[in-house]
């Protein structure tokens, strides 16, 4: 193998590794939030699903409730993941490494105010439970 085909295959390693590490943060960033909106609709009274249909009208408007639904609706991981990777070919590989950083950092952060809303007493007076952060997750 000649030295040209050695760093175009390393170049290909290391942008499919920089797309896998941006998904995998994707998913730990999602689930690092949907823990804060919980502790945070917790604290409420609420639900995370409640407090982002809130959210939602908030930054919509009056809308019907078909419109709500449509916002609002879920769909799988799969179509998801192919569309994000999509998303990231437009980036060199030096903003995905700044993309992937903002990841973890910004789920970490989101593990911090989770732990700290989740330390006080709930409105109830009971104490909230505490979650751990997500196995294997870095900071």
């Amino acid at each position: 193998m000649s030295s040209g085909s050695r760093k175009k295959n390393a170049a290909v390693v290391r942008r499919r590794n920089l797309v896998e590490g941006i998904l995998a943060a994707g998913r730990e960033s999602s689930a690092a939030t949907v823990m804060l909106h919980t502790a945070i609709a917790e604290r409420s009274g609420l639900t995370a699903t409640d407090t982002k249909t809130i959210d939602t009208l908030f930054r919509l408007g009056p809308v019907t409730a078909g419109e709500l639904a449509g916002y609002t609706g879920l769909a799988t991981a799969g179509p998801i993941r192919a569309g994000f990777a999509q998303v990231l070919e437009n980036y060199g590989d030096e903003q995905l490494e700044t993309i992937l950083d903002f990841m973890r950092r910004s789920s970490h952060r989101a593990r911090e105010l989770t732990a700290a809303i989740t330390a006080r007493s709930s409105p109830r007076g009971r104490k909230l439970p505490t979650r751990a952060p997500l196995r294997g997750a870095r900071s």
